[in-house]
């Protein structure tokens, strides 16, 4: 990838959609309640399908098999450290779950990625995919849990209290779906249609 491309991804890819977002929140085009619809629907659409196309192409070499164990690292550590420091920070659990949300699932994925790809291309891009491996699992399965945690606390549980079964299995853990069965595919060696290549 020349160095025009780079640049070219790197504008259109990171720059003009914050520039785009920041424009229209300014004008008061697209509040919060039109963002929670757009996260519902890529948590529903575009992340289930993304991850199952991505996973059944990924070609895994075992040199590489640290990467997933440091991204793993880099979830939990300031994760465990947020949890300590807001209990002092803060007083409120919205507060609270706020900061640990916020510590525990960064921008690194989004931005980071986009990032990656514009300045080092495909190859770059693969290895982020690895490094980042368990950070989908991790949002959709711990995320959510302790975003619960905090809102019943807030709420003095006045919120009804749910199984473990349906805290861990809820239509936020759709791209989980889409991830195992690129998995299962791509073990299975099922190669890929061309028109999904």
């Amino acid at each position: 990838m020349n160095l025009s491309t780079t640049v070219l991804f790197f504008f259109t890819d990171l720059i003009c959609p914050m520039i785009v977002g920041y424009g229209l929140r300014r004008r008061d085009l697209f509040n919060a309640e039109a963002v929670d619809r757009l996260i519902v629907f890529s948590i529903l659409a575009f992340e289930p399908i993304l991850g199952f196309l991505s996973f059944w192409r990924l070609h895994l070499d075992v040199r590489l098999a640290w990467l997933p164990i440091l991204g793993a690292v880099m979830n939990v550590t300031p994760s465990i450290l947020a949890f300590v420091r807001a209990r002092y920070k803060y007083r409120d659990p919205l507060a609270q779950g706020g900061y640990v949300l916020a510590t525990m699932l960064s921008n690194r994925g989004v931005v980071g990625t986009l990032t990656v790809f514009a300045i080092y291309g495909e190859i770059g891009y693969a290895v982020v995919t690895l490094l980042l491996l368990s950070s989908a699992p991790f949002l959709y399965s711990v995320g959510y849990v302790v975003a619960e945690r905090f809102q019943r606390q807030h709420d003095r549980c006045r919120l009804p209290e749910r199984a473990h079964r349906t805290r861990f299995f809820t239509w936020k853990q759709l791209p989980l779906l889409g991830l195992a069965l690129g998995a299962v595919l791509n073990l299975g060696g099922v190669p890929r249609p061309a028109v999904a290549v």
